[in-house]
C-alpha cells in the first residue's frame, strides 16, 4: 500500500514554493566569498607565514640587524646595517586579489646614522614597496632575469624619499608567490 496523500483543505489557499531572490543570492554568495577571505588570510597568516620562517604571526613588522664584519679573509664587509620589513603581503597588478606575494625586503645602509634615519620613515618605505610590488603583475615577479631590476626600481624609489647615499641595496630574503 502506498501512503495515503493529503486532501486539500477546503477554503484554505493553495501553497506556493518560493524561490530565492536574486538580492538574496548575491548576499549569500557575497557572505561566503567573506568567509573564504577571512579563511585563506588565517591561512597565510597563522600557517604558511610560520612554516616559512616569518617572524611573529601579525608578520608586517620591521625589524633592524647589524651585519658584523665576517671572521678573516679579505672583501669582508663592515658597517653594514640592513632595516628589514618582514613578511609584506602584496595583491600584485591584474589579479583582482586572487593571487599574492609575500616577501621580506631589507634596505641596507652605510651607518647607523642613516638606519636611524630610515627607521623613522618606516610608513614610507612600507608604502614604496607596496607601491612598486602592486604595480607589476605576476609574470614580471615571477620571472628571476627580472629581480635586479625591481631592485633597482625599489632603490631608486625610496631614494626619492630618503637621500640617495642612505640606500645602497635592496635585498629579498623571501619571495614567495601564490
Amino acid at each position: 500500500m502506498s501512503a495515503p496523500e493529503e486532501a486539500p483543505v477546503p477554503g484554505a489557499a493553495p501553497v506556493e514554493k518560493k524561490s530565492m531572490s536574486p538580492v538574496m543570492m548575491i548576499g549569500i554568495g557575497a557572505g561566503v566569498f567573506v568567509a573564504q577571505a577571512v579563511l585563506v588570510y588565517l591561512l597565510i597568516v597563522f600557517v604558511l607565514v610560520p612554516k616559512f620562517g616569518g617572524g611573529g604571526a601579525h608578520g608586517a613588522q620591521a625589524e633592524t640587524e647589524k651585519t658584523v664584519e665576517a671572521e678573516g679573509g679579505e672583501g669582508a664587509v663592515t658597517g653594514q646595517f640592513v632595516f628589514v620589513v618582514k613578511d609584506m603581503i602584496i595583491n600584485p597588478a591584474g589579479t583582482g586579489g586572487t593571487r599574492f606575494l609575500l616577501t621580506t625586503v631589507g634596505v641596507e645602509t652605510s651607518s647607523e646614522e642613516h638606519l636611524k634615519s630610515i627607521e623613522k620613515k618606516d610608513v614610507v618605505v612600507r608604502d614604496v614597496l607596496n607601491t612598486v610590488l602592486a604595480s607589476k603583475t605576476v609574470e614580471a615577479l615571477d620571472d628571476q632575469t627580472l629581480r635586479d631590476g625591481l631592485r633597482r626600481e625599489i632603490k631608486d624609489s625610496l631614494q626619492k624619499y630618503i637621500k640617495p647615499e642612505k640606500v645602497s641595496q635592496v635585498y629579498f630574503s623571501k619571495f614567495i608567490i601564490q
